[in-house]
């Protein structure tokens, strides 16, 4: 969302006008938070990527790789001259590397422009440039897990009802030095499993052929796979937007182990707890409230709600797109 301005009153949105407030630090409520610093970067090229202490000050900051300029990415490869970089998903490592999920700025898919390992000085210390997309995550081993896309032209092996050509949905694992480790299809291993039902949800004929529109993938801990039917150590937990559906896939033996529809609609960014549930973002599945947005937190076997954030009268919650939570280690 570019604040500050109305959507309809957009007319480039490669070149959105800017807000009409100051950004900075707007509410603090010192007896409520929990201290410590936030990462975060902007739709607007240019601008870095900050890191903040809780009274909105910059302590330090990682800009975009001059190579970005002008369309083009870090491997030199051209997109439109149109095209923008911007910074989606990153992680921060304790020694100040930084690992970022470039995306361009036009609308259509696939979305990816490549992943770059930065240094505490935004050197590019190694790159992955296939189109990488959404969210990462990082095993305790290093291991760095995400999301690739790509048009295929030939239908998949024992789902040739979806007629090609379509988005493919890939899963991709990369060493901590960003080597290609493992590619597994999310449509194989739905076709390798019980599961396979889950695509009558989906519409073929979907604005770009993407029709699950994965939007995050993340490993199970084997503390976690005691909470989640049929899930194991290693095993990866993904959401399928337009699908409206959460999967248990296993990497090794490609294929889906658990897949659950719920009291929520095109769910962003689900996070197993330790206490098994899981938090979502629900985009637009809070029907009490004109189908707005909302947190939840669900149990995994029963389904049930055990809390929910439906936002509060002078905040309204509500993403039609995209969206994130996260809980912190205080429980907030």
């Amino acid at each position: 969302l570019f604040i500050g301005a109305k959507t309809e009153d957009i007319e480039d949105w490669n070149n959105p006008p800017a807000p009409d407030w100051e950004p900075g630090l707007k509410i603090l409520d010192n007896a409520r938070v929990q201290d410590g610093y936030t990462l975060y970067s902007t739709f607007y090229e240019g601008l870095p990527i900050k890191l903040i202490d809780m009274d909105g000050n910059t302590v330090h900051e990682w800009r975009l790789p001059e190579s970005f300029n002008n369309g083009k990415r870090l491997d030199s490869r051209k997109f439109s001259p149109d095209v923008r970089p911007l910074a989606g998903d990153k992680h921060l490592y304790p020694d100040g590397r930084l690992l970022v999920n470039f995306n361009h700025s036009f609308g259509y898919p696939p979305w990816g422009m490549g992943i770059a390992m930065l240094d505490k000085d935004s050197k590019v210390l190694w790159t992955y440039m296939k189109s990488m997309h959404h969210t990462m995550d990082v095993a305790e081993d290093g291991r760095i897990l995400g999301m690739l896309h790509r048009y295929v032209g030939k239908s998949v092996e024992g789902l040739e009802n979806i007629e090609p050509p379509f988005q493919s949905e890939e899963l991709v694992v990369l060493s901590p030095e960003g080597k290609q480790l493992q590619v597994v299809s999310i449509y194989r291993a739905l076709a390798n499993s019980p599961w396979t039902s889950v695509l009558q949800y989906g519409e073929p004929e979907a604005s770009g052929g993407d029709m699950m529109h994965s939007n995050a993938a993340r490993f199970i801990t084997a503390e976690q796979a005691r909470h989640i039917p049929n899930a194991e150590e290693g095993d990866v937990l993904v959401s399928l937007r337009d699908l409206n559906t959460l999967i248990v896939m296993d990497l090794d033996d490609e294929t889906v182990k658990w897949a659950v529809r719920g009291p929520w609609h095109m769910q962003h960014d689900p996070w197993i707890l330790e206490n098994g549930n899981i938090i979502l973002y629900d985009n637009r599945g809070d029907l009490a409230n004109g189908g707005h947005s909302r947190i939840i937190e669900f149990d995994p076997e029963t389904l049930a709600i055990e809390w929910e954030f439906p936002g509060e009268l002078d905040f309204d919650l509500y993403s039609p797109i995209c969206g994130s939570v996260s809980r912190l280690d205080n429980g907030n």
